[in-house]
């Protein structure tokens, strides 16, 4: 009787979050409780932190992402024996909209900065944040802001 090799029998998918979400990449095996595969992130060894567990549950090889950062995303890999799966993780930075309350402004339009791309309109202070909370402060009163997502 001859032990069969290992099998991907659900690869990897690409997955997109946002900053400070929580995120998972998954793939199973055709054998449960297999702890001898690798973690692989840009070709270097992944390995667990505060912020990333590294799973086996039965034929599931689990990698959870709690608070994502900017730096978390690229290619992942998980490879045992002779197989391997891959995928991308892509992680969005937050967005900020301001708006200008002044008279200038017509239709108190708002100004949006991404992380993809920067705009600024005449009389709109821009900036790109990086956490979901944030507080604009002028003359001693903290001003209404809103993070949208897009």
């Amino acid at each position: 009787m001859t032990d069969e090799p290992v099998k991907i029998t659900l690869e990897l998918k690409n997955v997109e979050g946002f900053e400070t979400e929580s995120a998972t990449l998954t793939c199973d095996l055709s054998k449960t409780d297999r702890t001898d595969g690798q973690w692989m992130y840009n070709g270097q060894p992944l390995t667990a932190s505060d912020r990333v567990r590294l799973t086996v549950d039965g034929h599931h090889q689990i990698v959870e992402f709690a608070e994502l950062t900017i730096a978390d995303a690229g290619q992942y890999s998980y490879h045992i024996e002779n197989v391997s799966t891959s995928a991308t993780l892509t992680v969005r930075g937050a967005t900020l909209v301001a708006r200008n309350n002044n008279n200038n402004n017509n239709n108190n339009k708002p100004a949006v900065v991404d992380s993809d791309s920067w705009r600024t309109r005449r009389n709109i202070m821009s900036c790109l944040i990086s956490r979901q909370m944030a507080h604009y402060v002028k003359h001693d009163v903290v001003q209404k802001i809103g993070i949208r997502r897009v």
